[in-house]
Formats: C-alpha cells, sequence, structure tokens
C-alpha cells in the first residue's frame, strides 16, 4: 500500500505526471503494484487486466523510439507473469461447474490472446519448440512438463474467455443487463489481426 501511496503523491503532481506518461518502467511499476494489491484484494480480474498491459506490445512514443514495439514487461518477466496468470486460471478452473452458461473468466479473449503470444515466445528461448535446429539450449524433463502443463491450462482459459464472452454478449441481447466493452467478433478479429 505504501508504493501505490507514493506512486499516486508523484502522478499528482503535474509536472511528474507529463514526465512519467511515457515512461515505460514507471508504468510497469505501477501496473506491478496494482497486480499485487489486486492479489491482496482477490480482485483477478483487475490483476487480469494488468497483467495483459504489462504484456501486450504497444508502438512506443516519441522520436527516441522511432516506431520500436515493445512491451512494458521485460521479456525476463514473461515467464513470472504467465506463472502468476496461471495461477488465476487454476484458481477459476477449480471453481468451474462444467457448464458453459454459468463460466466466468478473469481474462477476456484478448488477454488470452497476449498470454499465448508470450509463452510461444518464451517456449522458444526456453528451447522446448523451436523453428531452429540449433538451439543451444536443452530443456529439462520437469521444465518442458511445466511448460506443456502451462499451455494446456491457458487454453482451457481461452475456452471459458470465449464461452465467458458469449455468455455476456447474449445476456445483453436479452437485456438481462450486463456491459460488454467488445462483441465476440470483434475480440476474435483482434486477436488474430497484427499487434501493431
Amino acid at each position: 500500500q505504501a508504493a501505490r501511496n507514493v506512486l499516486e503523491a508523484v502522478v499528482q503532481d503535474e509536472d511528474m505526471a507529463s514526465l512519467l506518461k511515457g515512461h515505460m518502467e514507471a508504468n510497469l511499476l505501477k501496473y506491478v503494484v496494482d497486480i499485487a494489491l489486486a492479489d491482496a484484494l482477490g480482485d483477478t480480474t483487475k490483476m487480469a487486466s494488468d497483467i495483459v498491459r504489462c504484456l501486450e506490445e504497444r508502438c512506443l512514443p516519441g522520436e527516441e523510439y522511432g516506431g520500436v514495439v515493445s512491451t512494458l514487461a521485460n521479456p525476463k518477466m514473461y515467464a513470472k507473469l504467465l506463472h502468476i496468470s496461471v495461477a488465476i486460471l487454476h484458481k477459476e478452473e477449480s471453481l468451474f461447474n462444467g457448464t458453459m452458461e454459468s463460466t466466468k473468466c478473469a481474462f477476456s479473449v484478448h488477454g488470452m490472446h497476449i498470454l499465448m503470444a508470450r509463452l510461444t515466445q518464451v517456449l522458444s528461448w526456453e528451447g522446448i519448440t523451436t523453428s531452429s535446429s540449433a538451439v543451444p539450449k536443452t530443456p529439462t524433463k520437469e521444465r518442458k512438463e511445466y511448460f506443456h502443463a502451462m499451455r494446456l491450462t491457458l487454453c482451457k482459459g481461452l475456452m471459458r474467455a470465449f464461452a465467458s464472452a458469449q455468455t455476456n454478449s447474449s445476456s445483453e441481447k436479452d437485456g438481462k443487463g450486463g456491459v460488454v466493452e467488445q462483441s465476440l467478433d470483434d475480440e476474435v478479429e483482434l486477436m488474430l489481426s497484427p499487434c501493431i
């Protein structure tokens, strides 16, 4: 909580806020603190959205970057953020009662796309899946099993994200309430489109 208070005090200063707005490390720190606070409060949806913000690619602003596409999180953080995401998805899976009508997913379809894209990168770096035969790294059996289980959990999470989006979409059509930020078609289009 103290870190959040410090960040809020810094951001409330207009000069600092404008200076830090495009600063990647300051934004990353804000999201990591928010993830920790959301975890303490048990707010998995907030945790999920902040993890996705750390992992999604964006075109860096400013002339000094020259249109570089990057994530807020350093690539060395990908596996750790994926681990937290998988813990959220495991918790949801344990609460899943088997009916798609009542399924919930903290991650949107777009968020699951981001997680799977980062997992693909990590698997390649770990030498688990690669298109090149010149990988110097040979992963242990335990490491392979760990990432296989992670991939399976993400796939099941994607299934729940689609079902949850479909449930939200149909409840909005019926006039029963529920706010949908994007339609399922928009989510699929966003997932299949290039990240830039």
